[in-house]
Order: structure tokens, then sequence, then C-alpha cells
């Protein structure tokens, strides 16, 4: 079969972000307990110029198996797995110098469904940028308007210590410097958060 992706490219043009959105997958990390997730995964690498395209089954491949291995040799939290998903994806890619994983997943934990944001960002000379974030749904709904509060996050806190937290203080009064201090005060550390109104149709 003809390897079109390989042929030099008539338009010589560097794209930044050539990949996979959307692949769902669920998987378990065994951190204090068990966290089970429901996830979308985007992947990308970069494309130099004299390429026509990437192989986005390897993408594919990349995220079944370190999926797969998060069975056999867990990791112990999601910037971990983001970042082995994210240099496998650059491995498998020889011809592109970075890499992005973007993961989007839901934490159930007590009794309410939590949104968690994770994106990572790899080179080929072994440098990494990471971040994640989760937004915590609240007890709270004023004036047709669901109340949750976002809150970025330090690698390695355990995520449901900062919704417990967050909670705490949320039932006090709906003031970001308040949670703010909370967290602070509870782990050390200076978190970025807001307060965010979702209209209910």
């Amino acid at each position: 079969m003809k390897d079109v992706q390989s042929e030099k490219s008539r338009i010589r043009i560097d794209i930044d972000k050539v990949g996979v959105k959307n692949v769902r997958k669920e998987f378990i990390i065994p951190k204090n307990g068990t966290y089970y997730f429901l996830s979308k995964i985007n992947c990308y690498v970069n494309l130099p110029s004299k390429f026509r395209g990437i192989h986005m089954s390897r993408n594919i491949e990349a995220i079944n198996e370190i999926i797969s291995e998060v069975s056999r040799k867990p990791v112990k939290t999601l910037e971990e797995l983001s970042e082995n998903l994210c240099f496998e994806i650059l491995k498998r890619h020889e011809y592109a110098s970075k890499a992005y994983v973007e993961i989007e997943t839901y934490l159930p934990y007590k009794n309410d469904i939590h949104k968690v944001f994770v994106k990572c960002k790899c080179y080929k000379n072994g440098k990494i940028k990471r971040k994640i974030s989760i937004k915590i749904k609240t007890p709270y709904i004023m004036n047709n308007y669901k109340i949750y509060v976002y809150v970025e996050l330090y690698d390695g806190i355990d995520i449901r210590e900062i919704i417990d937290e967050v909670i705490k203080y949320i039932v006090r009064d709906l003031n970001p410097i308040n949670i703010r201090e909370g967290l602070k005060k509870r782990f050390g550390k200076e978190f970025n958060t807001k307060i965010i109104y979702e209209y209910i149709d």
C-alpha cells in the first residue's frame, strides 16, 4: 500500500497539531482507594512542512497500549498517565518534535460527577509541560444557574481532597477568595480558582 503520509508535501507549511480527538476510554487509578475514570482523549503531534500527513493509527495504538498497561502496571496519577501517553505518541512519530495529550474525564465522587481536565505537552528533548484542573459540582442552584468551582491543581495532590475542601467552603458562601484561602490553609499552596455559573434551560 502506498505510504501517502511520508510523501513530500506540495504545500510547505508546518502544522502545530495533527491527530485524533474524542477517543473514549475507561481506566482505573488505584491511589488512596480507587479512582474510576470515564474519559475522552485527544492526541496530537506537530507535522513538519515536508510531510503530507501523519499515521493516525499510531495514536490509537498508543492510547490502547498505555491504557491497557495501566491495568498491569498502575500509575499513581492522571498526570503520570498523560505523560506516559505523550512520550509514547512522540516515540511513534519519528518526524515530530512535540506531542500533545488532552484528557477530559469524569470523576464520580460523593453522589456527584466532577469534570477533570489534563493537558500535557512533551518535546523530543525530554522537556514537558502539564496542567490539571477540575470543575467541581456544588450543591447549589441559584436563580436557574448551576454553580461550579473551577480549580487548577498541582501535581500529585489528591483530587478528592480538593473536592472535599471546596465543598466545605462553598457551603458557607460563594466567595472565591475564601475558597482560595481555605485551600491554601489546607495544602500550603496558592490555587487559581473561579466560580462558574451555568444556566439551566
